[in-house]
């Protein structure tokens, strides 16, 4: 591993009809973090068939995501939904925001895909269309790009909304 980068576990919850969230319900995925794009891909089982929602937990070290790809695809590689913060792959800013919402005090959603991350446990609720997830019946992959920005705690505490700061 280079001088740039680090490793950073994230976590994909899958909530069913009959309870929440759960570890046995969930995914992780351990990636190296070096500048610019990493990307990460989960594999839903098939026991994950038609979530009510899907959440993910980002890396347990505080820091500035910048979201830039969500897509999500069936196990025969037919994509069901993408969100990208790029319109038309051109750089420019996404016509859309980001289909994400901050679970806790620990995460807030800044813009356009930009997430603040502090300690704890910070983690973002997917707002994935009802009738997308409920497309999804034998597995699928949940394809995430981002650009990962540490930051030390004192810091992204300092960039929490004042009503969320710890």
């Amino acid at each position: 591993m280079n001088q740039g980068s680090r490793r950073a576990t994230l976590q994909l919850f899958w909530e069913t009809l009959v309870g929440g969230f759960c570890e046995m319900q969930s995914q992780r995925r351990s990636v190296t973090v070096e500048r610019g794009r990493t990307a990460v891909v989960f594999e839903l089982p098939e026991a994950a068939a038609r979530p009510h929602a899907l959440r993910l937990d980002l890396a347990e070290q505080p820091g500035l995501i910048f979201l830039q790809l969500l897509a999500l695809s069936i196990a025969s590689g037919i994509e069901l939904w993408r969100w990208s913060s790029r319109r038309d792959g051109e750089g420019g800013v996404a016509d859309e925001p980001a289909p994400i919402q901050g679970v806790n005090a620990n995460t807030a959603v800044l813009d356009r895909g930009m997430v603040v991350a502090a300690d704890g446990d910070p983690g973002l609720l997917l707002t994935i269309p009802a009738e997308v997830l409920q497309r999804i019946d034998t597995g699928a992959q949940l394809r995430v790009e981002a650009h990962w920005q540490p930051l030390t705690s004192e810091m992204a505490r300092t960039m929490l909304p004042p009503s969320m700061s710890l």
